[in-house]
């Protein structure tokens, strides 16, 4: 059941399809993450799917730093989504990817929306 709920991830590349960058990391992590909800017990497995989430929570923060009030709101979802893998039960993982799915779509929905904004120096 976990690589079943893990799969939704990839979604997350449609808001974002314009950005080749954004769709890479999400397809690396997404595809570690898979890889190491087949194979539970090889540690290698795990390390890589925990760093490709961190290297997705880093990537989302780089995208979103044009954009103070969206950086806020990036931050705060991933924190929280954070957290909550920390608080939930093993039995409720499933769970938690589906919560991290929404955020993963919410967050490339609010990436791409960013506007450009020229930034002037003092």
């Amino acid at each position: 059941m976990n690589v079943l709920t893990t799969l939704p991830h990839y979604a997350a590349i449609y808001p974002m399809k314009r950005s080749l960058e954004y769709m890479a990391v999400v397809l690396l992590a997404s595809t570690l993450s898979v890889l190491h909800h087949l194979h539970r017990d090889v540690l290698w497995l795990m390390l890589l799917d925990h760093m490709g989430a961190g290297g997705w929570f880093f990537v989302d923060l780089v995208f979103a730093s044009a954009h103070d009030e969206t950086f806020r709101r990036v931050f705060f979802l991933n924190i929280f989504v954070f957290g909550a893998w920390i608080v939930f039960p093993e039995d409720m993982h499933p769970s938690w990817h589906v919560l991290s799915t929404i955020k993963c779509y919410c967050v490339a929905t609010l990436l791409r929306d960013i506007k450009p904004v020229r930034r002037t120096h003092p």
